[in-house]
C-alpha cells in the first residue's frame, strides 16, 4: 500500500518537475521535514530570508535548536510582528 498525503505528494511532486525550486513551506513540521530530507532547497540554504510563526507546533526552543541554515530568519508570534 502506498502512502499518500500532503508532505508525500508535495515532496514526490516537486523532485519530479520542479527540483531546481527554493521552496517557502507553509505547513506543518511533517511537510518541512519531508522537503528538507528530499533535498529541496528551502530559503536560507540559498540565502534568502525565512519568516517563522509561532503560533503553531514551532516554538522558540525549536527555532533556538536547528541548524544556522535552517533557522528562520525572522521567528514571531503573529503575521502581524511582520509589518512594520
Amino acid at each position: 500500500m502506498e502512502t499518500v498525503n500532503t508532505p508525500v505528494t508535495t515532496t514526490n511532486w516537486l523532485c519530479t518537475y520542479r527540483c531546481d525550486a527554493v521552496v517557502f513551506p507553509i505547513g506543518e513540521q511533517p511537510l518541512i521535514d519531508a522537503l528538507v530530507a528530499a533535498g529541496i532547497a528551502m530559503p536560507r540554504r540559498v540565502g534568502m530570508d525565512a519568516a517563522l510563526v509561532l503560533s503553531g507546533d514551532s516554538g522558540r526552543s525549536d527555532v533556538d535548536g536547528a541548524p544556522e541554515t535552517e533557522r528562520p530568519t525572522w521567528a514571531v508570534e503573529t503575521l502581524a510582528d511582520l509589518v512594520p
